[in-house]
């Protein structure tokens, strides 16, 4: 293991262990996982590494195989160490990977009402008058970034849960940004997630100077939505 990966894995550690009864999964696993991505070895909870390289690797391709294995041995490890001794001793045979799967399985409900509460606050967060737009997208993209990347997330496919938060992000903007919504979805624009922001970005909106700022920091909140329009992006 490298200098950043001893790092990564050392601030995890330092983190809540996982209880046995999994009411701190939601946090847990996603501490593990922003450590897991710091340190780009991500892959040893998402991606099953066989014991034996495949045939005709070559010498480098097998280095390669058993310091990948030799990574998920250390996670592995790690991720006994950070839970309770209980569920330890249940999984203390079974490798990273399929440790994972297990626990997520095992631990269901809490990922999907903390996936269902992050989908509760991306489509309520709204952005006021006056406040920073590449702030509010930063805070928005994130949010869309952990429940696809961490909590999988999908409407459909891709380009339709792509679709699904410029949506979002097209009802979060205040009213001074009427014209360019009505305009965006008046000629069907059909962008890229990436290319609506950068495109949103470069728009010249003047705000209105009389609104009031609620919090300060760009954002509020509606906590009274269709509960049922949430149900359905989770089935």
């Amino acid at each position: 293991m490298n200098a950043l990966e001893q790092r990564e894995l050392s601030f995890f550690m330092e983190g809540e262990r996982l209880r046995e009864n999994g009411s701190n999964f939601a946090d847990w696993y996603l501490r593990l996982r922003t450590s897991l991505k710091r340190a780009n070895i991500l892959f040893t909870i998402e991606v099953h590494v066989e014991e034996h390289p495949d045939d005709h690797v070559g010498d480098q391709g097998i280095l390669d195989h058993y310091a990948r294995r030799q990574k998920c041995s250390v996670v592995r490890n790690v991720m006994i160490f950070s839970m309770s001794e209980d569920l330890g001793i249940q999984l203390q045979d079974t490798g990273s990977y399929d440790m994972m799967d297990t626990l997520k399985t095992m631990f269901i409900r809490e990922f999907r009402v903390a996936r269902f509460e992050l989908e509760s606050k991306f489509l309520s967060t709204k952005m006021e008058e006056r406040t920073s737009l590449g702030d509010h997208l930063d805070r928005m993209h994130e949010m869309y970034l952990t429940l696809v990347e961490d909590y999988e997330y999908w409407t459909m496919n891709e380009s339709t849960t792509e679709e699904f938060a410029i949506n979002t992000l097209l009802h979060s903007l205040p009213p001074s940004y009427g014209d360019y919504v009505h305009s965006y979805v008046g000629r069907g624009a059909n962008m890229s997630l990436q290319n609506f922001m950068t495109d949103l970005l470069a728009a010249d909106i003047a705000p209105i100077e009389d609104a009031e700022v609620v919090d300060g920091e760009g954002i509020y909140l509606i906590y009274f939505i269709n509960v049922c329009s949430l149900i359905q992006h989770l089935q």
